[in-house]
């Protein structure tokens, strides 16, 4: 079973949909919050803000299925059925590639890296929606410090290292 190969087209228009989807449910912001260290990384949540509309009720919009066609067809089995593509999944499909970028910090691998990829409807009139990405990424720093005892573990300050 393969998957669809995604054309620019469907891609702009996936991204047109949850611009559209934000502004007709005035939602300000979808935040999703990413984590990932040592050669994995995951999105831990994705959570819409609106002044006014209660966790649940936005947790419940972004679960609302998919219009057909925004997703090329998968293969499906006649004995599987599977639960529809909501939107939630495509605000993480597109925001797991977009933190995959080749221009994206690397916050998988090693130490990793956290932050938040925010989805931000403009309230100024003539400014476009954007997608704004805050990336920490962790790494041990060391300093080494040497000192020498006497015999008697005195400090020997006149052999310093």
């Amino acid at each position: 079973m393969d998957e669809p190969t995604l054309t620019p087209l469907h891609v702009h228009a996936q991204y047109e949909f949850i611009w559209q989807f934000m502004r007709v449910n005035q939602i300000d912001d979808i935040v999703v919050q990413f984590d990932g260290s040592g050669d994995s990384g995951d999105i831990n949540d994705i959570c819409a803000i609106h002044q006014g509309k209660t966790d649940d009720e936005l947790y419940n919009l972004l679960k609302h299925p998919l219009p057909e066609g925004l997703i090329p067809e998968r293969e499906q089995s006649v004995f599987i059925s599977q639960p529809p593509v909501t939107v939630y999944d495509l605000i993480h499909e597109l925001s797991n590639a977009l933190l995959g970028a080749s221009e994206a910090p690397d916050w998988v691998n090693n130490d990793g890296g956290y932050g938040e990829l925010t989805w931000i409807m403009s309230d100024i009139e003539d400014e476009p929606p954007r997608i704004e990405v805050e990336y920490n990424i962790r790494y041990v720093h060391t300093e080494l410090t040497e000192l020498k005892y006497t015999k008697f573990g005195e400090l020997d300050e006149g052999d310093a290292l």
